[in-house]
């Protein structure tokens, strides 16, 4: 009985060693998201001005209506 006991102490040392490694490796990884947010953020707010926001009301902006659609169009293929 005391060797089963033993084993089990083993590998709960063992385990909670395992878990110490795991929750350092989230924090680390949680870090980097983080780090990536913002770079991502500064890279929106460089981006932003040189984009410019779309202007709606030129036609080549507008979004099809697909509901008039009169279904798929033919090609001419040429002979």
């Amino acid at each position: 009985m005391s060797s089963l006991v033993e084993t089990l102490r083993e590998q709960n040392v063992f385990f909670r060693g395992e878990i110490a490694v795991k929750n350092e490796q989230i924090k680390d990884l949680t870090e980097r998201a983080r780090e990536t947010n913002h770079l991502i953020a500064g890279l929106q707010k460089m981006l932003t001005p040189l984009l410019g926001t779309p202007d709606r009301t030129r036609a080549d902006a507008r979004v099809p209506d697909f509901a008039e659609d009169s279904g798929p169009q033919r090609i001419p293929y040429p002979h």
